[in-house]
């Protein structure tokens, strides 16, 4: 994904070699608390080895909000959102990892 330049596509950064998805399940709704920690406490073991970005095809629950829908698409954001605000002023398109029209 490297070669490809990080202004070239929406995606806002290219230089992480490697990527981790942590998918938890479980099928015992009494189970959410203890599961929910665990795998935030390990998202949290693992950002000292990451550079703490995010690929938005994994966005989680969006806890962190615009914060970090703006550190996923990085220095790319403003671009989107003026391309946003021309195409989808009214941001009919908002679910997900919604950037807003600028």
């Amino acid at each position: 994904m490297s070669r490809v330049g990080a202004g070239d596509t929406a995606f806002g950064d290219r230089s992480s070699e490697w990527m981790l998805s942590i998918d938890s399940t479980w099928h015992d709704p009494a189970a959410d608390a203890a599961n929910i920690a665990y795998t935030r406490d390990f998202w949290n073991a693992s950002l000292p080895h990451s550079n703490g970005q995010t690929y938005f095809n994994f966005p989680g629950l969006l806890e962190e909000g615009d914060a970090a829908v703006r550190a996923s698409y990085g220095a790319n954001h403003d671009r989107l959102a003026r391309i946003k605000a021309a195409y989808d002023p009214d941001n009919r398109f908002r679910l997900t990892q919604n950037i807003r029209p600028a």
